[in-house]
């Protein structure tokens, strides 16, 4: 009788398990580019395609995203760049920068712990030395 020498096939305790896994994962990928060649079209129809072209389309979504009535877009964009961002001001070249506001606490003062350290133990020895000043004749 021949026998047969086991391969790594042989001893994986979970290979249906993997399979399965394996099914459901190529399921889910197909699903999602079924679900983005459809979406691209039902986008364009909710936004009225056929009645505005794809540059007025992208017209008004500048107009609602930067609430300015000025704003058009070059259609298509320039090869390998985005949106033409860089003609009209953005909040921070009109009003600068955001910067958190200041806390009415004093920080953890993490830097000044070897001073404060000093100062206790001056202010101790400072104590002890009055202490034993007082208290002799």
């Amino acid at each position: 009788m021949a026998s047969r020498s086991p391969t790594q096939e042989d001893n994986n305790p979970h290979k249906r398990l993997h399979a399965v896994v394996f099914y459901i994962v190529i399921a889910c990928l197909t699903a999602q580019v079924i679900e983005g060649t459809l979406i691209a079209p039902y986008i364009l129809v909710h936004f009225g395609f056929p009645d505005l072209s794809l540059k007025e389309i992208c017209d008004e979504m500048y107009i609602i995203v930067y609430k300015d009535e000025d704003r058009e877009c070059n259609f298509p964009y320039p090869l390998f760049a985005g949106p033409e961002v860089w003609k009209y001001k953005d909040m921070a070249a009109e009003v600068g920068y955001p910067v958190p506001p200041k806390p009415n606490y004093e920080g953890y003062g993490w830097r000044q712990t070897v001073q404060r350290h000093k100062d206790r133990l001056a202010r101790q020895a400072a104590a002890k030395a009055a202490a034993e000043k007082g208290t002799q004749p």
